[in-house]
């Protein structure tokens, strides 16, 4: 037995008492937010950590000036304290003995996260989700002489960046880490210029939001929470060594930091609010407390965890002297200063920061009709009353008229601008410029865009679809011109220069329209844009790879380019005109013609901020561009285009650029593959991430994992599996709730049309494959054609929760847990036949978490019990209860058997253990992985056999037309849809059963239950047979996709020739038999049987054989049945679909079609080998009688289909006759009638049908049809007394070979439509 572990948790109501006195943080002290104006702390810290169960109360401090309250950091020695404000979109800074805090710097996002301080050279970082950078900058000396409407600051990282949230610094180290919560979440590290970084976790990660870094002498680590995942996890500084501190159940946790070896974190749930701790080396015991409101980050305020050189850090002497920003590089003494954005490093020195002058480096760049100006991209984030910040419209000045329309230039520093009839070339701030195009002044440039990459400047004119470029920076470069459009004007360009593609929109008479340009392949082609209404300004957003518009529709309009998705428009400023937009990380900026006002759009929660700055135009911008310098990288990343090539993730700063999920292997450096385990493995369901995995079961070594592949797009919450057939079922997520199943290997899921309502679960039926269902305390039953049939309803019952159903299919057993909703800590087992009879209670006890029958040995039903730490068995036959595991401080929460063990998962989750069920020897560890984000849901394979079907429901459905129902060892109910009726004890009126006739040409249907409405069965032909088609049969509501007398054709017998040849030298004779089969492939009519030899034919099945008894025999030719107890009606083939080249060059021999080729309606016999000169005459063989000849009356008003045969050799669909049939079938020829008074001669009697082998001719009792190969026609041809058409010869085709029919009608049935009258008889040729 392992040792028992020692789970403390203590659980009360934390009651926060607000002061609004100073205080002073003593060492020791832990500091929280709560997302308003007040600083929560304690100084009983180490009480707490020394009795988990100490009783104290939080003190808060009201800050002035602070709002929103959220990221913190502390600089004990400078006792100095910072906090992000995104409500009010700043960093505020105060000291422990101050409750007025200051401006530390203005102009966050609203997405600003947690702040990190490197308390070695004073400088705070903070990571910014809305600009997508991370930010430093320098603690000031003295709060009270800081300028608190600072806004400088130096962005240190800003590329391959989308959400940064947590950030930590290790000074010691020389360290910066943060964590990325985008689209593909990571955590990366850097040194603390944000130069040399490196992807270090990039799997199974959803929403890291906070980091810490724990200092210890056998080495540091990285911790860090995942509020989705519902985990705190570690790894060493270089990412390896990963694993999870704590995981509880519902929690979500948040903040973290770390003293002396505990830490500290916050977490919520839906309903409540923690705080906690759990100790790094000793796991077993942790404490947390429910909070009266929810905090989010916190710090620890103590000296000791924050060292520093007792004589002084290096940044702190006067030698260092860096003049803004100093930063330590190592160990030995090396540093570097840095300067602020907008200034610049003196080089000769490499100490001093001198101002650049005049900056636009993260500006937004606008023209105010006559001058183009600069404003700091921050000031439209800040709150109103920080509006007066600084612009200037020196950019371009005045002097060139009216500016409507600029690009940029940004590695080279150049603005390209038009007044309607010039393009001119200037630098921002320089009077200097130069014309790059002039107009002829009969058109006005409408739009341009610059090709950074090519260095070429296109541009549009008004009244043109023309699209016009130039290299600007060539002396000799002339315009060139390319019509796009010749029916329409193009109104608005954009250039995604590393795609070579210019998209532009076009106006016509049948409206706007959205088209791109393949630069590389010189092509054109429309791009569907659904809310195109009438765009003023299209941009092209290189970082999100999206189109997005100003519209005057009064919205802002986007187009995702990687899927072409219309992401929804977002209305703005009361529909208002709109005119210039520019999309700048997320944020989108637009500018509106009344009021003169910008609309910024801030992503991060879709919300939108109203700036107005009438005094620095004079009317409406009318065109905008953001300037900075990473907007157009002269080179592309490994990562910036199409994720680098690579499936799954790419990282630009690491030795693999390509690397790919959990359960995933790198393939050829950029594809991602996963593999199927065919035998002992497990079957999990990781709901967090929403994937399903297989992992090998090997208790000797590590476990793999592989990824099951399910659509990207499913959510699976409930999880079955059957391992006779490897198939798995499960709940998807998705809106509605719907199940689906697949099989492990395939790749096609498969809808079930059940719906479920609420928390679900499942179970399979390893009998019939059918899926029980548990919603909304209702089980049912679906097949996999989605027939639905409820067993037990309880939903009246409301005192009840019913949850996790488990089948013993073999015994023909289920049962499932009830939960009390008046006391939610007793749980009952319930257990039935799998009909849904015989309901009883079983077991009686505390939190039963789940439950699962022993299906190889049919004897036991095992559960769990989490609170009590226990997994229970009870004996089905006698009641008798048995302990298996008990008291291993594992907490099981969910089990399943298999072979001879129990296997189990832990509440802490992410490991599997195993125990023999046979005793209580002690439990193995066999599986465990940190990745997975949660494991409540698995299943274990079985060994082959081990797991006994139902003996009725697995032969053949049990006969049932729908569903097969085990209510007992041995026995079984037939069901069908609730929505449908049975119509006797097995079958169901809306299911159509196709018939099974003796036929002559078949030995036996296998693989198959020929009497199942959907049979798909593989062929055996009889002696002097072979498959005439290669194809299955498959039934289908209205019948056989082929006549069972079609499916094989007789052997003909071969032709010999001999030849001798002799040789020379010698009394030498060398005799060859040269064997020529010629293989006539014709058409066998279906021959009743006279006696009842039933060991000719028995149809065999994969599960059983049927015997003779149970097949329907009759010599009807036209596939349907006379014998009563036919199952369904039968029907016949419509016309035979054309087989591809391949299929027909198989020469007729038997294989597998796809599914499509056996889901047709009908499948064409293969051609007929070509025939030799000399070809054997067939002797005559009459149809023979049936003794019931009632099938003869059968008329079309009962619904008999007209035959599936003949089929043309070529393929080509009977196009006869359209009128209605004078008799039963239209094919049918005298037999009771007097020839001689008809006066014809046995040599005139009729063919039913036959075929020349290029030429086919089909009669019927009126006429013929003939092909004729010259023009590819069929021809109808009238014999009532009229002789054939000359060029028919007597239906002799002219080729030779060609077959000879005629037709004869009784006087005596003159006239009479009685199908008994006639009859069909096959001569050989004349």
């Amino acid at each position: 037995m392992m040792s028992i572990l020692k789970f403390v948790v203590v659980l009360f109501i934390l009651r926060v008492s607000s002061y609004t006195r100073a205080s002073v943080f003593p060492d020791g002290s832990i500091l929280w937010t709560d997302n308003s104006n007040s600083i929560y702390s304690t100084n009983q810290t180490q009480g707490w950590i020394s009795d988990p169960g100490l009783s104290f109360n939080l003190s808060s401090v009201r800050l002035n000036g602070l709002i929103t309250g959220y990221g913190l950091a502390v600089d004990t020695h400078a006792q100095q304290v910072v906090v992000s404000d995104p409500g009010d979109t700043f960093l505020a800074i105060f000291k422990p003995d101050n409750t007025t805090a200051s401006f530390f710097y203005v102009g966050t996002s609203k997405g600003v996260g947690q702040v990190t301080i490197d308390w070695r050279a004073r400088n705070v970082y903070w990571a910014d989700g809305g600009y997508g950078w991370i930010a430093m900058k320098p603690l000031p000396e003295d709060i009270s002489r800081h300028n608190s409407l600072d806004t400088t600051m130096k962005v240190v990282v800003d590329q391959q960046l989308d959400t940064p949230t947590g950030i930590v610094v290790h000074p010691h180290a020389y360290y910066l880490f943060w964590a990325d919560a985008g689209k593909r979440p990571k955590i990366e590290r850097s040194d603390l210029t944000g130069n040399n970084r490196s992807v270090i976790i990039w799997q199974s990660l959803i929403t890291p939001r906070a980091l810490a870094i724990h200092q210890h002498g056998n080495g540091d680590k990285l911790f860090w929470t995942d509020e989705d995942r519902g985990t705190i996890e570690f790894c060493n500084l270089d990412g390896t060594g990963r694993n999870i501190l704590i995981s509880i159940d519902l929690f979500r946790f948040f903040g973290l930091d770390i003293f002396q070896g505990v830490v500290f974190y916050t977490a919520y749930t839906q309903s409540s609010n923690y705080t906690g701790y759990i100790k790094i080396n000793n796991t077993d015991t942790q404490s947390y407390r429910t909070l009266d409101k929810r905090m989010y980050h916190l710090s620890v305020y103590d000296k000791a965890s924050q060292p520093r050189e007792e004589t002084g850090e290096r940044c702190d002497s006067s030698f260092t002297n860096c003049s803004q920003i100093c930063i330590h590089e190592d160990d030995v003494g090396n540093h570097a200063c840095l300067c602020l954005d907008g200034y610049q490093l003196d080089n000769t020195r490499g100490k001093l920061c001198s101002d650049r002058g005049y900056n636009v480096e993260r500006h937004l760049l606008f023209t105010n009709y006559h001058s183009i100006c600069a404003i700091a991209i921050n000031a439209f984030t800040i709150h109103d009353k920080f509006k007066s910040f600084p612009y200037n419209c020196s950019v371009v000045q005045n002097s060139h008229g009216n500016i409507t329309r600029f690009s940029l230039d940004m590695a080279g520093r150049k603005i390209f601008f038009s007044n309607g009839t010039h393009i001119f070339e200037q630098t921002p701030f320089h009077n200097d410029f130069r014309i790059v195009y002039s107009t002829e002044g009969s058109t006005a440039v409408t739009d341009m865009d610059f090709d950074w990459i090519l260095h070429r400047l296109y541009w549009i004119e008004s009244s043109s679809g023309a699209l016009l470029s130039i290299q600007p920076y060539e002396s000799s470069s002339t315009v060139s011109l390319k019509t796009l459009s010749s029916d329409g004007i193009i109104t608005n360009l954009a250039v995604d220069p590393h795609q070579r593609n210019i998209y532009f929109v076009t106006r016509g008479n049948n409206g706007q329209y959205l088209y791109v340009y393949d630069l590389a392949n010189e092509a054109v082609s429309q791009v569907e844009a659904s809310h195109l209404q009438m765009p003023t300004d299209l941009e092209y957003d290189r970082l999100q790879e999206r189109l997005v518009w100003n519209d005057d529709g009064g919205f802002i309009g986007f187009l995702a380019l990687g899927d072409k998705q219309q992401i929804p428009t977002q209305n703005s400023a009361g529909d208002k005109r709109r005119h210039a937009v520019i999309p700048y990380k997320k944020f989108v900026f637009s500018s509106t013609e009344e009021d003169r006002q910008f609309d910024v759009l801030y992503e991060g929660d879709n919300s939108l901020i109203y700036v107005s700055f009438t005094g620095i135009y004079d009317t409406f911008v009318h065109d905008m561009h953001v300037y900075d310098e990473t907007l157009q990288p002269s080179e592309t990343g490994p990562c910036d285009v199409n994720n680098g090539g690579c499936e799954h993730f790419c990282l630009p700063h690491s030795t693999e650029k390509c690397a790919c999920k959990l359960g995933y292997t790198l393939s050829n450096g950029k594809e991602c593959i996963t593999s199927a385990l065919k035998s002992d493995f497990f079957i999990v369901l990781d709901q967090v991430h929403g994937r399903l995995y297989q992992a090998t079961n090997d208790a000797t070594g590590p476990s793999d994992v592989f990824a099951l592949e399910i659509n990207e797009n499913n959510s699976p919450a409930a999880l079955a599996f059957d391992s006779n057939t490897n198939t798995m079922a499960w709940v998807d997520n998705s809106v509605p709730k719907t199940v689906r199943t697949m099989t492990i290997g395939g790749t096609e899921e498969r809808n079930l049309d059940v719906l479920v309502k609420s928390d679900g679960y499942l179970a399979i039926d390893s009998s019939t494959g059918n899926v029980y269902v548990l919603t909304g305390n209702i089980i049912s039953v679906v097949n996999k054609h989605g027939k639905t049939h409820i067993l037990i309803d309880k939903s009246a019952d409301r005192s009840i929760e019913m949850k996790t159903i488990a089948l013993l299919s073999s015994q023909g057993k289920m049962a499932w847990i009830e939960e009390k909703r008046t006391d939610r800590q007793k749980r009952t087992v319930n257990r039935a036949n799998m009909d849904g009879t015989k309901i009883r209670e079983v077991i009686q006890s505390g939190i039963i978490t789940d439950i699962a029958f022993d299906t190889e040995t049919g004897d036991w039903l095992y559960w769990s019990e989490e609170t009590v730490d226990k997994v229970r068995r009870v004996h089905l036959e006698d009641g008798t209860q048995e302990t298996v595991y008990e008291a291993g401080g594992l907490n099981p929460i969910a089990l399943d058997v298999a072979g001879e063990f129990v296997y189990f998962v832990p509440r802490a989750g992410r490991k599997i253990y195993r125990i023999p069920h046979a005793s209580s020897s002690g439990h193995q560890l066999v599986f465990e992985n940190p990745l997975l984000g949660s494991l409540n849901n698995f299943f274990v394979s079985h060994s082959a056999g081990t797991v006994q079907p139902h003996s009725s429901c697995a032969d053949c459905n049990g006969g049932c037309s729908d569903i097969c129902l085990p209510d007992s060892p041995n026995g079984r109910t037939c069901a069908c849809d609730d929505s449908d009726e049975q119509t006797d004890d097995t079958n169901c009126k809306r299911t159509s059963r196709c018939p099974v006739m003796k036929e002559e040409s078949i030995s036996a249907l296998t693989d198959c239950c020929p009497q199942q409405p959907d049979a798909l069965c593989l062929v055996t032909c009889a002696n002097g047979f072979i498959p005439a088609s290669p194809f299955k049969l498959k039934c289908q509501p209205t019948g056989w996709n082929a006549s069972l007398g079609a499916v094989c054709s007789e052997v003909p017998n071969p032709l010999p020739f001999i030849a001798i040849a002799a040789g020379g030298g010698g009394a030498v004779s060398v005799i060859v038999f040269i064997i020529v089969v010629v293989c006539i492939c014709r058409r066998k009519g279906k021959r009743l049987k006279e006696d009842n030899d039933d060991s000719r034919y028995t149809t065999t099945t994969s599960l059983g054989t049927v015997s003779n008894g149970q097949l329907v025999m009759d010599s009807d030719r036209h596939g349907y049945s006379t014998a009563a107890d036919t199952a369904g009606p039968t029907s016949t083939a419509e016309p035979p679909r054309r087989l591809t080249e391949d299929e027909q060059a198989d020469g007729g021999v038997y294989h597998d079609l796809d599914e499509a080729a056996m889901a047709a309606k009908t499948v064409e016999l293969p051609d007929k080998s070509t025939v030799e000169k000399h070809r054997r005459k067939n002797s005559y063989q009459a149809f023979p009688q049936s003794a019931d000849a009632t099938y003869l009356h059968a008329s079309l008003e009962n619904g008999v289909p007209r035959p599936d045969y003949p089929y043309p050799s070529k393929g080509y669909p009977y196009n006869g006759p359209k009128g209605p049939a004078s008799d039963a079938d239209d094919y049918l020829l005298p037999s009771s009638g007097s020839r001689a008074s008809a006066g014809i001669s046995d040599r005139q009697m009729s063919i039913g049908w036959q075929e020349a082998i290029e030429n086919p001719i089909r009669m019927s009792k009126n006429g013929a049809v003939y092909f004729d190969p010259s023009n590819g026609q069929h021809t109808h041809v009238s014999l009532n007394g009229e002789a054939p058409v000359a060029h028919a010869r007597g239906f002799h085709t002219g080729t030779g070979s060609g077959w000879t029919g005629w037709s004869d009608r009784s006087d005596s049935r003159s006239g009479s439509s009685d199908a008994s009258a006639y009859n069909t008889r096959i001569i050989s040729r004349p």
